[in-house]
């Protein structure tokens, strides 16, 4: 943990102090796969509170180890001095959890990616996008990546171009993956009944067809663009 990092102060999240701190493989290329999935939605809110380290308690080992974990652990916290050093019990407690091997810990599932798929587009606007890629390639570039490569904000490809230098192969393996499942057609459906069964109540809420060929054209050129990375690499 980085000394001074408040989760809920939202400070700037930068690439190489996240791989730095996560210290699984395994958890560093399900972090690549959530800078992956934010370069095919263009997803610019990925900011601390968007993406986590899942820890759970195994309570059923609280009683079959050291016979009552708790009594043991706050005993050796009193024994330890800590107490007298102002030394947190729940920093004790957390620690002692991990020595014994009793916390279940994962990688969060991808969550809170609203501000993604040019929804900050205004309906009279999607016109001048709709057919014209100069003006779709030039938003996809103009949209910026909340992780940052050191101290820069840059487009989401660009941080992806950047990982794919260091972590070439785990990058590799996730574009494969994608393109496997990647179908055009599976998108533009996909896209075109998303809010087919939405009830009558909602019915204003529902994305005009115009929006919905917005958004599938975005997708597909943010694919294409994902290729590209993958394939010059």
């Amino acid at each position: 943990v980085k000394p001074g990092f408040a989760i809920t102060d939202r400070p700037n999240l930068y690439f190489q102090d996240v791989m730095a701190s996560l210290k699984s493989d395994d958890f560093r290329k399900r972090f690549i796969e959530v800078m992956v999935f934010d370069a095919l939605i263009g997803n610019q809110d990925r900011h601390s509170e968007n993406w986590a380290v899942i820890k759970t308690l195994q309570a059923e080992k609280l009683h079959t180890n050291k016979s009552s974990f708790v009594r043991w652990a706050y005993n050796n916290y009193k024994d330890s001095g800590l107490k007298l050093k102002n030394i947190p019990l729940k920093k004790f407690l957390l620690n002692a959890l991990h020595k014994e091997d009793m916390l279940n810990i994962e990688f969060s599932p991808i969550y809170d990616s609203g501000s993604s798929l040019g929804r900050e587009i205004d309906e009279l606007s999607i016109d001048s996008f709709l057919g014209n890629n100069s003006k779709i390639e030039g938003y996809i570039k103009n949209g910026r990546s909340e992780i940052r490569w050191e101290n820069k904000k840059i487009n989401h490809f660009q941080l992806l171009t950047n990982i794919n230098i260091e972590y070439k192969d785990d990058l590799n393996s996730i574009v494969k993956r994608v393109e496997s499942k990647f179908d055009e057609q599976k998108v533009k459906k996909l896209v075109y009944t998303i809010d087919k069964d939405l009830s009558v109540e909602y019915e204003k809420s529902k994305l005009t067809l115009k929006r919905k060929e917005l958004i599938y054209q975005f997708i597909c050129k943010r694919f294409k663009a994902l290729q590209q990375i993958a394939n010059n690499g």
